[in-house]
Formats: C-alpha cells, sequence, structure tokens
C-alpha cells in the first residue's frame, strides 16, 4: 500500500508499481497496486485504466440496464465521474477535471 500526499503523487506511484500490480503474495492472493489519497480514498491500477479508457473514448460512458456499476461508482467516490440518471435503469456518466488530470 502507498501512502501519498497529493494526487499528482499517488498516480506516479501507481505507475511506477504497474509491474508489482500482480505479485502473488504468500497466502497465495494476488495483490493489487494501489495509493491512499489525501481524502481517505483508495485509488486501484483498474481505477486508473478504467478512467483512461473513458478518457480515450470522448471522456463520457453510458451505461443501460440492470448491470454491476460499481467499477464505475468507484471513479465517481475518487472524483473523476459525476453520473446522471437518465431513468430507472441508465446512467451515464462524464468525466470531471480530476478524472482528465488522471488519465493523462
Amino acid at each position: 500500500m502507498i501512502y501519498a500526499f497529493d494526487r499528482a503523487t499517488a498516480l506516479a506511484a501507481i505507475e511506477n508499481r504497474q509491474i508489482q500490480s500482480n505479485v502473488q503474495s504468500p497466502s497465495g492472493a494476488l495483490r493489487r497496486a494501489s495509493a491512499i489519497m489525501p481524502d481517505g480514498a483508495i485509488m486501484t491500477h483498474e481505477d486508473l485504466e478504467l478512467i483512461r479508457e473513458i478518457v480515450l473514448h470522448g471522456g463520457a460512458k453510458y451505461t443501460a440496464g440492470n448491470i454491476d456499476r460499481s467499477k464505475y461508482q468507484r471513479l465517481v467516490d475518487l472524483g473523476w465521474l459525476s453520473p446522471l440518471v437518465m431513468n430507472k435503469t441508465d446512467i451515464a456518466y462524464e468525466t470531471t477535471k480530476a478524472g482528465e488530470v488522471a488519465a493523462s
């Protein structure tokens, strides 16, 4: 686990640990590279991959139907996406300035 004082440090730390992101621990479980943000949120390499993919495809993601949105909710919690509820089953997400910075 990396303790970071700012988002830039956390992003750099995650990038530097990409090679170690899927290391087998002695107990047999996979460890994931992660960083604790100043506000207490935990950012993972998977979060960075997802925000980069969303930014690459125009900065928005539309989800429809009864699907698992937990990976998008993590980005909302980090302040990287903002949700817009379209109806009971559809949610559109747009990147925030912080999300664009994280993706760069």
